[in-house]
């Protein structure tokens, strides 16, 4: 996947298309929800039809609609960069999420990790 094409094309689609510049930040958010419930109900179709059709078209929705809310945020590449660093500091080596999840939270949590970062981006 190369999202470095295709985020690009996303915005400018919604630039092109009058009936998207209007959607503020919560109904992007609810379109979200929505897809992501699309989504799943896809995923559960397909395990009984073999059919993956709808799980891409419903997992690009899904994209879509968070390229664009990202862009109406000003959200960058940074925040997935810090997702990314954060997971492994959580979940390397643990071998259930439930116990990762209780050891990081024992540890501070996400409020911990995001004062760390910010003692080191002053």
């Amino acid at each position: 996947m190369n999202l470095e094409r295709v985020i690009p094309e996303i915005l400018k689609q919604n630039e092109e298309i009058h009936l998207f510049r209007d959607d503020d930040i919560l109904s992007i958010a609810q379109m979200a929800l929505c897809e992501a419930i699309e989504l799943n109900k896809a995923v559960e179709e397909a395990f009984l039809t073999d059919d993956l059709t709808s799980v891409a078209s419903e997992a690009a929705d899904c994209l879509y609609v968070i390229v664009r809310l990202f862009n109406l945020l000003g959200i960058d590449e940074k925040a997935i960069e810090m997702k990314i660093k954060r997971n492994m500091l959580k979940y390397y080596g643990f071998d259930s999420k439930e116990q990762a999840i209780s050891e990081w939270k024992l540890n501070g949590g996400d409020h911990r990790y995001f004062e760390e970062i910010d003692k080191f981006s002053d």
